[in-house]
């Protein structure tokens, strides 16, 4: 610390004895980080923490190297507490409180870091340990704010919370948990039946994929696009006489002859054949 405020000193060009005299004095006889009381260094390390729980409470901190990131920042704990409880809001997202709740909420924040300064300032004597840890969560918040999910806005929520009330409405009818399908079959099924979402501006691909994940959890989706777990319940197109999805997709049904020479049900039309053979068979 003293270094730098020495070669600071000495760049911008304070060649004054008595100044030099002065900023020596700082360096070789003053420990600004082990004073008693609460001082500028506590008031840094106060600044410090109070920006990190802006952003980041230490609990979320910790969960980051868990790998868990919430949308949330303490922030919104705070402004949402606010405008539901004393104002009595009724709102849902932190997008519809006022924004002078931003300012209270980031006061709250700085009151916070001064008071945990404070804290380790009494209980270790030293300055050293709440700017070490105060520089050291603003960090970690920054980190997480980087990583933090993209936070939605009223219209793109609710747009969200549209395509997955049509998701599950089409899912529960189409889908079942089981079997297997490519996921342009899904997608060809789902946007046929809502020609809203036919575009990819009105649906990614992307978007549906996490719809299908969401819907059915324990799918598992190959890279070529395959679903094992979910596929389309077989039903009849009433235009082609087909049989759509499952396992007999696209058979037409007129070709499944249930009469027992029908080729198409196998052993049955296989002991006709061998008796005609052996001439036991009907005889024209």
């Amino acid at each position: 610390m003293g270094a730098l405020v020495l070669a600071g000193g000495v760049t911008v060009g304070l060649s004054d004895p008595a100044v030099e005299e002065a900023v020596e004095d700082m360096i070789y006889n003053a420990n600004m980080l082990s004073g008693s009381g609460f001082g500028a260094a506590d008031t840094l390390a106060g600044l410090l923490w109070g920006l990190s729980l802006y952003f980041a409470s230490p609990l979320q901190q910790l969960l980051l190297f868990l790998g868990k990131i919430e949308t949330q920042r303490p922030s919104d704990w705070i402004i949402l507490g606010l405008a539901r409880g004393p104002l009595g809001l009724p709102i849902s997202d932190v997008n519809e409180a006022p924004g002078w709740l931003s300012g209270v909420a980031a006061g709250v924040c700085l009151a916070s870091g001064l008071a945990i300064s404070a804290v380790l300032q009494a209980g270790l004597g030293d300055s050293i340990w709440a700017l070490s840890t105060g520089t050291g969560a603003c960090l970690a918040a920054g980190v997480y704010e980087v990583g933090r999910p993209k936070r939605m806005n009223r219209e793109e929520a609710a747009e969200l919370d549209d395509q997955w009330r049509d998701f599950v409405g089409w899912a529960n009818g189409r889908l079942v948990r089981s079997g297997r399908c490519h996921e342009s079959e899904l997608q060809t099924a789902f946007r046929k039946q809502f020609p809203r979402y036919r575009s990819q501006d009105a649906l990614t691909d992307a978007t549906f994929r996490s719809l299908v994940r969401n819907w059915a959890p324990d799918v598992d989706r190959t890279p070529n696009g395959f679903y094992r777990g979910v596929s389309l319940k077989p039903r009849v197109n009433e235009f082609t006489g087909q049989v759509e999805g499952g396992s007999g997709a696209a058979t037409p049904v007129g070709s499944r002859d249930p009469s027992p020479t029908s080729s198409v049900d196998g052993e049955p039309a296989a002991a006709g054949s061998a008796a005609a053979a052996d001439g036991s068979g009907p005889q024209s």
